[in-house]
């Protein structure tokens, strides 16, 4: 699997500039789960609060059209730059109109980072490591780290294969099971827990919620999630949670994607999909 960078014009100096950088790579590749947004915002607000480092993040081709700004992306992600992955090469009209250039190398990068998720199975595990070890390839010995993930039984192997070959200075799960995987497999890791964990915690303070009755539901029935084939299962988990609930129990609907892609079908889409099995609206 190939992959090619991009970044804008104003960024090329930067990559190729003496001034030492980080990179993270990891769930949000920008296509706005919720998250996936809230595991990157924590890694970069630790590189923030403890280190000088240029912050350069991962981000998918695929998201440019609905950005509209790359740079009050960048600025409100709070990096110094993103750093756009593709599968195939753009053609050069491609490049002029969206203001970027290739990134055909990357200097003085010291620090790397693959931070929280569940991607590393076999849905998304091949995509994401190889974009991981096609940056780790193009660097000279950076400090690499591996923080809140979560791996699948079945693509154990790879995750195992991918750190014996880049040697990680620390494996952070954030999950019991994928640790007991991974320590299977005589991978020293650390349960770490999720890197969503620290922003969400923030927002709590900001938005002052306080403990009460009530549930808060987020509903994902996307081809990707392999729930097609367990929608029947799915109305009857809520049918029990709303007859124990007695109906008294208030419930927010929460909508965790600003993806536009039709093959999404977030918390508003499934409800109308579910129909009569979603017992609580």
């Amino acid at each position: 699997m190939g992959f090619y960078f991009y970044a804008l014009k104003e960024s090329i100096g930067l990559l190729r500039g003496v001034r030492q950088k980080a990179l993270l790579v990891g769930s949000d590749f920008g296509y706005g789960n919720f998250g996936d947004v809230l595991q990157h915002v924590s890694a970069i607000s630790f590189l923030r609060d403890n280190s000088n480092l240029a912050i350069v993040s991962v981000n998918s081709i695929a998201t440019i059209p609905k950005l509209v700004d790359i740079e009050r992306i960048q600025d409100s992600y709070g990096v110094d730059c993103l750093l756009f992955v593709s599968e195939a090469p753009l053609s050069d009209d491609s490049c002029v109109s969206l203001g970027l250039e290739q990134v055909t190398s990357l200097h003085n990068v010291s620090y790397v980072q693959l931070y929280g998720g569940g991607f590393l199975n076999e849905l998304w595990g091949e995509y994401v490591i190889g974009v991981a070890e096609a940056i780790l390839e193009r660097l000279d010995n950076p400090v690499y780290l591996i923080s809140g993930q979560q791996v699948s039984e079945g693509f154990v192997d790879s995750v195992v294969t991918h750190i014996q070959r880049f040697n990680p200075v620390f494996i952070g799960v954030r999950d019991y099971r994928s640790e007991k995987l991974l320590k299977s497999a005589g991978v020293d890791t650390e349960f770490s827990f999720d890197d969503a964990v620290e922003p969400l915690l923030k927002m709590r303070e900001l938005l002052q919620v306080e403990a009460g009755p009530g549930m808060i539901f987020h509903l994902n029935i996307s081809d990707y999630t392999g729930n097609d084939a367990a929608i029947l299962d799915i109305k009857a988990d809520l049918a029990a949670m709303s007859r124990v609930s007695s109906g008294s129990v208030p419930v927010t609907l929460l909508q965790a994607y600003r993806d536009q892609r039709e093959e999404v079908v977030d918390s508003i889409e499934s409800v109308k999909r579910l129909g009569g099995g979603v017992c609580f609206f």
